[in-house]
């Protein structure tokens, strides 16, 4: 995997696990207090 491929797949990861974390916390606030314990903020 190049080098530029790797990065844009860093980087859509964390767009990804950060919308889902923000879908979470809008939605499922219960859920979301005890599955993300403070690790993304």
């Amino acid at each position: 995997m190049s080098f530029i491929a790797s990065v844009n797949w860093e980087l859509f990861q964390f767009v990804s696990v950060s919308l889902v974390n923000e879908y979470v916390a809008h939605h499922f606030p219960f859920i979301h207090r005890y599955s993300f314990p403070r690790c993304f903020e």
